[in-house]
């Protein structure tokens, strides 16, 4: 009598021996353990309780697995929840790249974030510049921004820095005196207004508000106060985030940015600058000039097409769009700096947005928020 084989008892200790190890492909796995392509995906797929498998891109961006301890993951479930309310989950995993690699010296900002969810599409909003304490901190405008995000299930987001007004002794001279709300409160303050979305933020990174506060005291309040309480992933330098969704990759690059640009194109063209130096990245962000626009960059790329063996079977070069982003503020321009040091005004309360689709495509959102 055939002895029915146990798929899944094999997969586990698969997992355990191999997956834990090292990248592979679905057509490697299928190999090694003598299964077929179908059921390879099924095992693939399914949720375990101590290991998370991330689909995760190779260097021609074909999707390879990795099976992860879910000890080492962020919990799925913010902590603390919202009063009241059910606890939030979020509907991704982020994996930054030292879990992967533990042995590794240096941590390179480098974030994977997997997304399971059937979204129609999913929305990647970038907030930026809210400068929350500060004499132009516009509570309306802010509200707009957590009510887009919070009130839509497919709506993720990532904020860039001057989210906090941190204005010290050591600052241009008078900024400690405009500010509304001291320092330490603003943390605080702001970490409950932020709780609606807390389980919807993928990244955290500082803008040059927050990073004189590190400068001047060695504490960094948006990761202490902010991100290591919410378990929100947060680097202190620009870094590529790397969404895997329905075995499609899509790639971002994200910095707060520095620029002393009065013009648009001034502006745009330190936006574009990361341009010199990356491989192709489908969203280039930037904010801290308070001046939201875009442009399209087409980048000509190496396109290969590989068999279902792995083996080169054609070859070409492809047109690939790259969005170059400056990030909206809510920051008011009258009774504030900008009023005085006469910067022109510009829009706020706009809605910038990536928009995913599961079949690969991609576009940039700008929307004036109602």
């Amino acid at each position: 009598m055939e002895i029915k084989r146990d798929t899944e008892k094999e997969f586990i200790e698969f997992i355990e021996k191999e997956l834990c190890k090292s990248v592979l492909s679905s057509e490697a796995i299928a190999q090694k353990l003598g299964l077929d392509d179908k059921e390879v995906a099924k095992l693939l797929k399914k949720n375990r309780k101590n290991y998370k498998i991330f689909t995760l891109p190779d260097k021609e961006f074909r999707p390879v697995y990795r099976a992860v301890s879910t000890n080492l993951l962020l919990p799925q479930k913010i902590m603390p929840p919202l009063e009241n309310k059910e606890l939030n989950v979020r509907c991704w995993t982020p994996l930054p790249i030292e879990k992967l690699y533990p042995g590794r010296k240096a941590r390179i900002p480098l974030l994977f974030v997997q997304v399971d969810a059937d979204f129609p599409k999913l929305k990647i909003y970038f907030l930026a510049d809210f400068h929350f304490g500060g004499e132009g901190f516009e509570k309306e405008g802010f509200n707009k921004c957590i009510s887009i995000v919070a009130n839509k299930d497919h709506a993720l987001m990532v904020a860039v820095g001057d989210l906090v007004e941190m204005a010290l002794a050591s600052s241009v001279p008078g900024a400690i005196y405009g500010q509304k709300i001291r320092p330490r409160d603003q943390i605080e303050q702001f970490r409950e207004e932020i709780k609606p979305v807390a389980h919807k933020c993928l990244l955290i990174l500082p803008g040059n508000h927050e990073s004189r506060v590190i400068k001047a005291t060695d504490i960094d309040p948006l990761k202490l106060g902010i991100c290591d309480y919410y378990g929100i992933p947060y680097y202190n330098e620009p870094a590529i985030m790397v969404i895997s969704w329905k075995e499609h990759f899509f790639t971002f690059y994200f910095r707060h940015g520095k620029s002393g640009a009065l013009t648009p194109g001034g502006k745009l063209n330190a936006a574009a600058r990361p341009l010199i130096f990356l491989p192709h990245i489908q969203f280039i962000t930037m904010a801290h000039v308070h001046t939201p626009t875009g442009g399209i960059n087409i980048r000509r790329c190496r396109n290969y097409v590989y068999d279902q063996k792995g083996n080169l079977i054609d070859f070409s070069i492809k047109n690939k769009e790259e969005h170059i982003v400056i990030c909206s503020s809510t920051h008011r321009y009258f009774e504030s700096y900008s009023a005085r040091e006469e910067y022109s005004p510009v829009v706020t309360s706009i809605a910038e947005a990536a928009v995913l689709y599961p079949d690969g495509r991609y576009h940039l959102e700008t929307k004036l928020l109602k």
